[in-house]
């Protein structure tokens, strides 16, 4: 061999044992199959794989978020999450939604607890009036309207931009309680539609003109019309007796406490004889013969209430229309004195009267006589009264209501 072959020999070699012993000096790889650089900057997660002596751990590195939970924002304290939500980033208008809807729920949670029994004692109410409730009820929802709904810019910090999502308030009416609240909405919208078409009725001064008169009873009908497309048949028979204008007759029942069915047959037979209600001008040409049909449909109307109720309602009923009663009552009621003491007295008062009827109609008796006898049915009846009533409670109904006793009628 040349000596330029050995050398070229000799040099292939050290290169060939200077690869070697780099190869076998280099640490071990760390990244197997992770692909191209491209391919790995678009991949979302990457196994890697660190080889030890003792054992082998695999570590993945993702670029995916981690998963969302409504619980991480949600609280029961609303000002933390709102707090919470601007911490997402979650739109204004969006935030200021669901915190609306939060309060929202919790208004119409305790406004149902406050109003259910009320609404199911509806006509026990329209029997001593709904006024001083309804009073009641619409300054208890205005407080719950004030601690709950109306703190949305409060909880918020600031108020909203547009003025326009501040609704009109609405309050629920009494007559419709027994309609879903959805129902109660939308005839509520109703009659504020219908309100806005009477405003806009030319004015007139003095007296309404026929014409106007008109206009607004087409108008009414309209009303009506509308909200009853909105009511199923048994929706609407409720309506009608609670709109009926004979829906509060057991107002006037003193003494009477009519259960809520007594006083849907009360409103459904003074509706049936609506002419019983009627009041007749003496000076109309036809007086007597108006009269004669009013008392003809009192008489009918009588007749179909003693059919619905027992006797001893009925007896309760025709009681609580008589003014003598009502007068005997208001005493007893200012005393505290029990029903049952008012109708002793009563009982007292009809047979009183009833015997000085007979004394007044009794020809045979001579003047003198049948005054002796007055006074001594009115000094037997006072001593009864006062048996039953008291002293005082007998010397105030004399006084106030007891004029019967004085001239002996």
């Amino acid at each position: 061999m040349t000596a330029a072959k050995f050398a070229v020999v000799s040099l292939l070699l050290n290169v060939v044992l200077t690869f070697g012993v780099w190869r076998a000096s280099r640490p071990p790889r760390l990244v197997e199959d992770a692909g191209s650089s491209a391919e790995s900057s678009t991949v979302v997660g990457v196994n890697v794989r660190i080889q030890t002596n003792l054992t082998r751990l695999e570590v993945t590195f993702t670029n995916e978020l981690p998963p969302f939970h409504w619980e991480q924002v949600q609280s029961d304290e609303l000002t933390d999450y709102v707090a919470n939500l601007r911490g997402t980033g979650c739109p204004e208008e969006t935030i200021r939604d669901i915190i609306r809807g939060e309060l929202v729920e919790q208004f119409l949670a305790r406004r149902r607890v406050l109003l259910e029994p009320w609404q199911r004692r509806y006509w026990d109410l329209a029997v001593h009036g709904l006024g001083e409730t309804k009073k009641l009820v619409k300054a208890e929802i205005g407080k719950l309207e004030e601690q709950t709904v109306n703190r949305l810019d409060e909880i918020l910090g600031s108020p909203a931009k547009d003025s326009s999502e501040n609704e009109k308030k609405w309050h629920p009416d009494a007559r419709w309680s027994y309609l879903p609240e959805a129902k109660q909405r939308e005839i509520a919208a109703l009659n504020d539609k219908f309100e806005l078409v009477e405003a806009a009725l030319p004015a007139e001064k003095g007296r309404r003109s026929p014409e106007r008169t008109a206009k607004l009873k087409e108008i009414q009908q309209q009303r009506e019309s509308a909200i009853q497309s909105l009511l199923t048949p048994e929706e609407l028979a409720e309506h009608k007796l609670r709109t009926s204008r004979h829906a509060y007759v057991g107002r006037g029942l003193t003494g009477f406490d009519a259960t809520p069915e007594e006083m849907r047959t009360l409103t459904r037979v003074y509706d049936q004889f609506s002419a019983a209600s009627e009041s007749v001008n003496r000076k109309d040409p036809d007086y007597q013969a108006k009269d004669a049909a009013r008392k003809e449909a009192q008489r009918q109307r009588d007749e179909a209430l003693k059919a619905q109720f027992d006797p001893e309602r009925y007896a309760d009923l025709k009681r609580a229309q008589d003014g003598g009663f009502q007068e005997i009552f208001r005493v007893a009621e200012r005393y505290d004195l029990p029903r049952e003491t008012a109708v002793q007295v009563d009982d007292l008062r009809r047979i009183s009267q009833e015997h000085a009827r007979k004394l007044s109609a009794n020809r045979a008796l001579s003047d003198e006589q049948r005054a002796e006898l007055l006074r001594a049915i009115q000094d037997e009846t006072r001593a009864a009264i006062r048996q039953s009533f008291g002293e005082q409670a007998a010397r105030t109904y004399e006084r106030n209501g007891g004029e019967w006793l004085r001239k002996g009628q």
